[in-house]
């Protein structure tokens, strides 16, 4: 179970609970299974010994999230440790129960802050296991010897549960891998309020719309828009209320688009569309279409309500045509309608 190296993000921290919090169950699962084979063969002192342990597993599996990941990491030392010692003085070496000690050493180095150090130390760990524990482990005389059928239903039981943890435990931390890299995508290409695209993530866009569509010969609009009067918004509802507006507007532009459109927050209150293959007549329609849309939002904050309008600049990208050039028409466009009153569509 790799532990998160401080200072650690809420993501990670959630994640290595989640983690630790599945391991367990699959722990628990385990001493059950060993539980019932100690009861089957009637050996007692281990009977009660995993009973004690899986009381105190699943006494701490209800206490996840612990305050520091490294005393669930040192009670799951323990607790695994002692129980792989017993077991092996108690039934044997051959019934393989020290295998499980293989995986206190994938645990114990990751807090180790050189990750190349921390290689090294788990590979030379690996060795020493199985060069010298191993071989003097061997030479131990059970306590409570067991008989030869039950010997190998045990030592198959060890290196089936064994494969059954590590596989489990290799899934489950690919998942989490995945997890962390779409919300580390997610955060990296998104807007925080809007969760719409953010200005880098629609820059790459544009340079791929500008590519195709430079190739094929084929248009695409390039649509700025900036909510009218926002300052005034945000000075009379509180920025509380302006968030509210700016997440309105958003939700409202996605409504009002074609699912091949590409929706970002430019910056503050601006936003930008890209329509790709699209001519200036279609690009008018929608612009215009959008602008009734964000008049027509019936906001209210605190009991008052939110006036809301967005004036929208456009202007078409040709074939010959750069994303920059096309932005920068547009924004020009976008002054002229504030200039000329707001809450309207100026063609650029």
């Amino acid at each position: 179970m790799p532990s998160p190296r401080p200072p650690t993000s809420p993501i990670l921290l959630d994640h290595f609970w989640q983690f630790c919090r599945r391991g367990g169950q699959i722990s628990v699962a385990l001493y059950v299974v060993f539980l019932g084979a100690f009861l089957l063969l009637q050996i007692w002192p281990m009977v009660a010994a995993t009973f004690a342990v899986l009381s105190i597993q699943v006494w701490s599996m209800g206490r996840i999230p612990w305050k520091e990941p490294l005393h669930f990491q040192i009670l799951t030392w323990v607790t695994v440790g002692l129980f792989s010692l017993l077991a092996m003085r108690g039934v044997g070496p051959r019934a393989e129960f020290h295998i499980y000690l293989i995986t206190m050493l994938t645990i114990s180095f990751f807090q180790v802050r050189n990750r190349f150090l921390a290689k090294v130390l788990l590979t030379a760990g690996v060795i020493a296991f199985f060069l010298i524990f191993d071989p003097w482990f061997s030479r131990l005389e059970p306590l409570w010897p067991l008989k030869p059928a039950g010997l190998l239903a045990v030592r198959h039981m060890n290196q089936i549960g064994l494969c059954i943890f590590i596989a489990s435990i290799s899934y489950m931390a690919d998942k989490n891998i995945r997890h962390l890299n779409t919300a580390l995508l997610d955060m990296a290409t998104t807007d925080p309020l809007t969760g719409l695209l953010n200005r880098r993530r629609l820059e790459e866009m544009a340079g791929m719309i500008q590519n195709s569509h430079q190739r094929h010969r084929r248009p695409f609009m390039v649509l700025l828009g900036d909510i009218d009067h926002f300052k005034a918004i945000n000075d009379q509802h509180t920025h509380e209320g302006g968030d509210l507006a700016l997440r309105a507007v958003a939700e409202c532009l996605l409504g009002a688009v074609r699912a091949e459109d590409q929706v970002a927050r430019w910056g503050g209150e601006e936003f930008l569309i890209l329509l790709p293959e699209t001519s200036l007549e279609a690009g008018l329609e929608a612009a215009e279409r959008i602008r009734r849309a964000v008049a027509h939002l019936d906001l209210s904050f605190r009991g008052e309500s939110i006036p809301v309008s967005i004036t929208l600049g456009l202007s078409q990208a040709g074939p010959e045509d750069s994303f920059t050039l096309a932005l920068g028409r547009a924004d020009q466009a976008l002054y002229r309608g504030k200039a000329a009153g707001r809450n309207r569509v100026e063609a650029g």
